[in-house]
């Protein structure tokens, strides 16, 4: 079991799901839920500040973190909004690297291996449909669907290629647009399975 002493006394950074789901340049949320959250950006640059100390030339900007991390009991979830396009090789790596990044900082910050966080974590990433439309189009096609509903009976959503090679590192993963993306979605994730 997960110890989250830690993560309360010294990296309480709590916010809403809302407020983590702003995109500031383009003025938009991608969720409207008020459930509270940590911001993981903000624990991210509080870990990093914490460590740098003793590294000349590294700052927080040389990090990537998902944007958020939701608990419920022993249950964790990281959260990652995108308000632009999802498919590009570049945005691919940027995914990437913030589910490894965060990993290890959690990792960290519990005092635990990543085969104990596996266990208790999930992973979200929700995506705007509009800046997406042709990876929606692919998505809805009827041989997708199908691709789709059998991931989904083994806790993942398939639905871009090779992004459900992340089940390695959690108990689940979605990929999955703003609007369908609620409080239910977000339940469903932490019950066990």
């Amino acid at each position: 079991m997960l110890n989250f002493q830690v993560l309360e006394q010294d990296y309480n950074f709590k916010t809403t799901l809302k407020n983590t789901s702003y995109d500031s340049a383009n003025k938009i949320y991608l969720s409207n839920l008020s459930i509270e959250v940590y911001d993981f950006d903000k624990i991210k640059d509080e870990y990093v500040n914490r460590i740098i100390k003793n590294y000349q030339g590294l700052s927080e900007g040389c990090f990537r973190s998902n944007d958020v991390l939701y608990r419920k009991e022993n249950k964790l979830v990281f959260i990652e909004f995108k308000n632009g396009d999802i498919t590009s090789k570049l945005e691919k790596e940027k995914i990437r690297s913030k589910i490894s990044e965060s990993l290890l900082i959690l990792a960290d910050i519990l005092n635990t291996t990543l085969s104990e966080i596996r266990k208790d974590c999930s992973y979200i990433l929700v995506y705007n449909k509009n800046k997406n439309e042709s990876f929606e189009k692919d998505r809805n096609s009827s041989i997708n669907r199908i691709g789709s509903s059998i991931a989904a009976l083994s806790g993942k959503k398939h639905l871009i290629q090779d992004f459900y090679r992340y089940k390695v590192f959690f108990d689940k993963v979605y990929t999955i647009n703003e609007t369908e993306f609620d409080y239910k979605k977000l339940e469903s994730t932490v019950s066990v399975s």
